[in-house]
């Protein structure tokens, strides 16, 4: 099902349905785990800003959507450079790869990352970072496709306190036989 839509890039006319987009799968990912009190508060009453927030978002940002056959965008990827500086080695971080309910597990993730490590393919440094909350199933998703895990912070969500994950490719393209 993964080859029967496109991966394209996201313009700012994408803005409202790739927040619409983080908001669902942040519903389906941490319901249960996150309180519901902070998701409701963050995606519901917060969706008009985050939707503006996204249509200034910085300009070396790159996205790309996944678009079904019917021009639905189920999924997107959201890259740039890393924000965390004590990790030189990758200069390139995965801000976000969110999917639909229903789009997970098809292939839809792997064809979302192909476009990153194509637009590094040819630098002299092929290293992407990810951060992942301990809990999440991403992490699998991650470690399927070659990221070595690097390390764990504390992280604050709401009122209660989690880790996340560093996860490291130092050559993305090669593992995703590129290269």
């Amino acid at each position: 099902m993964a080859n029967t839509f496109p991966i394209r890039r996201a313009g700012p006319a994408d803005s409202e349905v790739i927040t619409r987009v983080h908001a669902a799968s942040w519903r389906t990912t941490y319901q249960g785990l996150v309180e519901d009190a902070f998701l409701d508060e963050f995606f519901d009453r917060g969706l008009d800003d985050r939707i503006a927030a996204r249509r200034s978002q910085r300009h070396d940002d790159l996205t790309w959507v996944a678009v079904t056959p019917a021009n639905h965008v189920v999924g997107y990827l959201q890259t740039g450079p890393t924000r965390d500086l004590g990790f030189p080695e990758y200069p390139v971080e995965l801000y976000a790869i969110y999917l639909v309910k229903g789009w997970q597990r098809l292939g839809v993730g792997r064809a979302l990352v192909r476009p990153l490590a194509e637009a590094v393919h040819d630098s002299p440094n092929r290293g992407v970072l990810v951060w992942a909350l301990e809990q999440n199933s991403a992490r699998d998703f991650y470690e399927s496709l070659c990221a070595q895990y690097l390390t764990a912070e504390p992280i604050r969500i709401g009122r209660l306190d989690f880790k996340k994950c560093a996860y490291g490719w130092t050559d993305l393209p090669g593992c995703l036989g590129l290269s």
